[in-house]
């Protein structure tokens, strides 16, 4: 019984302290990502143009 009061309080602590990062700091993590994908985007484009789009000789 006390097991499970615990780990639920342990959750609800849990939930506090990554509700308080996010409000800490915001919007790094988003950023970081759209960052990735855009540059791995652009760097598989580019090397599918690379290997595919030009005309060959």
């Amino acid at each position: 019984m006390s097991d499970s009061k615990k780990s639920s309080e342990w959750a609800l602590f849990e939930a506090r302290q990554r509700k308080q990062y996010r409000e800490d700091n915001p919007r790094s993590w988003a950023w970081l990502k759209v960052v990735g994908v855009v540059v791995v985007g652009i760097a598989i484009g580019g090397l599918a143009y690379y290997l595919f789009g030009r005309p060959p000789r």
